[in-house]
């Protein structure tokens, strides 16, 4: 499963309009067309096919889905719009969760946020949690979770 933190120069709800870049983007709307297959409309320069965009998922405060650029049309009016065909991961229901981890070492407790399938079951749960973990930079060691901090001593 998919589902990687918004990178901060687009994360548009920690950085107000004065502060975005000039080649920012906004996305206006969004579609589904098919399982992996999106519609998107926007404004900001610079979009070509390849490019990657990170869109939030609805409910999440840090998940985002990297959706790939497959076909882009730039508008005549208004100026500077484009709509977008994007590809990503096929899915059905996802389902966003927030399970509560400590580290073995310090004892603190952190929210953990991640995405499954609706139809997981509780060991794929297990497993994007932990994939998520080691993508945030815990680390696992005989069976005890080692937050980022701690991991750097160890």
């Amino acid at each position: 499963m998919v589902a990687e933190t918004l990178p901060e120069r687009t994360n548009y709800r920690k950085t107000s309009p004065n502060q975005r870049l000039a080649e920012s983007r906004t996305l206006l709307s969004f579609s589904s067309l098919a399982p992996g297959s999106f519609k998107a409309e926007g404004k900001g320069g610079g979009l070509t096919e390849g490019d990657v965009l990170y869109v939030s998922l609805k409910g999440s405060k840090t998940l985002s889905l990297p959706l790939v650029v497959a076909k882009i049309s730039y508008l005549i009016e208004p100026a500077d719009h484009w709509q977008a065909e994007l590809h990503g991961e096929p899915f059905g229901q996802l389902k966003i969760h927030v399970w509560q981890v400590k580290c073995d070492v310090c004892q603190t407790k952190t929210p953990l946020e991640f995405v499954s399938r609706s139809e997981d079951s509780s060991d794929e749960l297990v497993f994007h949690a932990e994939t998520r973990l080691v993508a945030l930079g815990w680390k696992k060691s005989e069976g005890q979770h080692i937050c980022p901090g701690c991991a750097k001593t160890h």
